[in-house]
């Protein structure tokens, strides 16, 4: 082999790693990107209160986005609908309407950061509490059959 045949096989072989390296950090920026179910507990109730349990439909991690999803009483009182929006920077405020029984209600804010996703209502009696929102299992959701 002479040195012209060692820098086409070095080349190659440097273009063939290149490429693996693209579609390695493609193929995980797509894994990181992929929507996902939200939900959380409500902590920081007055006395008396039932939890308040969030689920939100799958948004991607980053971005601007619409909040959609529903909240209601643990004792099973009211579901109210989540509507709200998430910024680019990952500000979120939005309203809670109840749509059954007596749900909760009001307008919350929160962010969403890299770690973690923080929101607070803001509404009358029960209805004022903290949740931290965390990302579903993989699958959740999903048909059982």
């Amino acid at each position: 082999m002479d040195c012209e045949d060692g820098n086409v096989a070095s080349k190659l072989t440097l273009t063939v790693f290149g490429a693996m390296s693209l579609i390695t950090a493609g193929m995980a920026a797509m894994a990181q990107e992929t929507p996902s179910y939200m939900g959380g507990v409500s902590t920081g109730m007055a006395a008396g209160c039932p939890t308040t349990e969030w689920h939100i439909r799958p948004v991607p991690p980053t971005g601007a986005t619409p909040i959609v999803g529903v909240a209601y009483f643990s004792d099973m009182s009211g579901i109210s609908k989540i509507d709200g929006m998430r910024t680019a920077e990952g500000k979120i405020s939005g309203t809670l309407i109840s749509i059954s029984g007596k749900g909760p209600t009001g307008q919350f804010t929160g962010t969403r950061t890299p770690t973690m996703t923080h929101v607070q209502l803001n509404g009358p009696g029960c209805s004022r509490h903290v949740v931290n929102i965390d990302r579903m299992p993989v699958n959740y959701g999903a048909s059982p059959g």
